[in-house]
């Protein structure tokens, strides 16, 4: 079986894990924007040996999201449709982190499923 990238879809939708009327469609992850997302979250920490670098991890997957995340459906604040801009993004991060290290996480299976399908063929 032949290998065709008109097979990869350029954004995925994930379902909430209870609710699947709450969805979210994320655009996948790419090297460069992931590396360039790393670097700008390196943080210098001052220790007995100097100085170290190291990222910070929970900004990074924040900055991961609001990049990722292109539009959701069926989110609400106040009963109300909660549009799904920057601000938005980082206040769900915020609130539902888990919620969101969810998503992220199905994203990543989904491209990891993915790799592992296309080196079997």
């Amino acid at each position: 079986m032949a290998f065709d990238l008109n097979d990869i879809e350029e954004q995925i939708i994930i379902e909430h894990p209870q609710d699947p009327t709450v969805t979210f469609t994320c655009r996948r992850s790419d090297p460069h924007t992931l590396t360039k997302l790393y670097r700008q979250n390196k943080v210098i920490r001052r220790t007995r040996r100097g100085q170290e670098e190291d990222v910070d991890a929970g900004k990074f997957q924040e900055d991961q999201w609001v990049r990722t995340c292109v539009s959701w459906e069926n989110v609400t604040q106040d009963k109300k449709p909660l549009e799904c801009t920057e601000k938005n993004k980082r206040t769900l991060f915020k609130k539902a982190h888990n919620l969101v290290s969810y998503v992220l996480n199905e994203m990543q299976r989904i491209e990891d499923d993915e790799m592992e399908y296309q080196e079997k063929n």
